[in-house]
């Protein structure tokens, strides 16, 4: 943290723009998209780094200005739900929302922030340590213990976070690596550990609207089938460990299970997960498959009890894994 009456502290009061009755000082940007910024900030008041979450509509002519019409409805319900997640109280598997605040162009959304980023970077081949990035394998090339181990205590905590939601009525509607942040983990390479938090900052998927939305919302490679055909009046709980088990299926095979993105695939049954992995069998290779069922109702939609079949799963495999985060965390 940084002394709020600190030297540079003073000095970024003076020469930073300021949002929330200036007691956020923005820093720089994190991220910027077509509706809105992610920005790196200082909370004056508890000298903390945080991260405001700002979504703009901007006009440049008539046919921009009634295209925006809509989108303006959607920010003002994601705002409203994000009020209502903000009062559901902390939840260790899902990122902090501090504040919401009125900024110089629109309201801001304030959550911790997480220096690490996000879930994306270990699909790739490469890693991050305190902000250097260098080459290092994606989480599929690291062998069947490390990736048996990766993917279910990502699943579970991922898990624990959407039974938390789920419980209180919220459905997440856009899991995907973006949205999972990396708390910690060993700079080791090959560590089987790393602890995440469930998010939202996909400025594109202002999705949060009215129940009866016929729209669907999500990202396209992670959004369920149901939600494509009959948007979100269809959704629950099984729409979201749809999408997390296309995050799995990343992580284990460093594909998507439809051999693609496009909308279409997505109604597809999808490539056996086990044709990626050899003659070995993975710990979660079935889980995975249950969970990217295209048929909603053979697929889980109990968040809690997919975390309890996870422990389960990799307690037969790897004996005593029971006493090791997060598998201890389940009854």
């Amino acid at each position: 943290s940084i002394g709020p009456f600190s030297a540079v502290g003073a000095w970024l009061v003076a020469a930073h723009e300021k949002i929330g009755d200036g007691r956020y000082c923005v820093l720089r940007n994190l991220n910027s998209g077509g509706t809105g910024t992610v920005q790196l900030a200082l909370d004056l008041k508890r000298g903390l780094l945080v991260a405001t979450k700002s979504i703009n509509v901007g006009v440049s002519d008539y046919g921009a200005f009634m295209a925006t019409v809509e989108l303006e409805r959607r920010r003002e319900a994601y705002l409203r739900e994000m009020e209502n997640v903000k009062k559901l109280g902390d939840n260790p598997y899902l990122l902090k929302i501090f504040d919401i605040v009125a900024g110089k162009h629109a309201k801001s959304i304030v959550t911790e922030y997480l220096p690490k980023g996000d879930l994306s970077k270990s699909l790739n081949d490469t890693a991050d340590v305190y902000g250097f990035s260098y080459s290092a394998p994606a989480i599929y090339r690291r062998g069947k213990k490390t990736v048996d181990r990766l993917t279910a205590s990502v699943a579970v905590q991922a898990c624990l976070g959407l039974d938390f939601m789920h419980e209180h009525g919220v459905i997440h509607l856009d899991v995907k690596p973006q949205n999972i942040f990396v708390v910690s983990e060993n700079d080791k390479l090959g560590e089987e550990k790393m602890r995440v938090k469930l998010g939202d900052f996909d400025l594109g998927n202002v999705h949060l609207g009215l129940k009866d939305s016929k729209e669907w919302a999500g990202t396209v490679g992670y959004v369920s089938p149901e939600m494509l055909t009959q948007g979100k009046t269809s959704v629950g709980p099984g729409s979201d460990l749809y999408s997390l088990g296309v995050v799995l299926y990343r992580m284990s095979t460093g594909r998507q299970p439809h051999n693609g993105n496009e909308e279409d695939k997505v109604f597809r049954p999808p490539d056996e997960i086990s044709n990626y992995h050899g003659s070995e069998k993975y710990a979660m290779d079935d889980l995975i498959m249950n969970l990217v069922n295209i048929d909603p109702i053979k697929r889980p939609n109990n968040a809690g009890e997919v975390a309890k079949e996870i422990k389960k799963m990799m307690m037969e495999q790897y004996p005593g894994i029971e006493k090791e985060f997060p598998f201890n965390l389940i009854g």
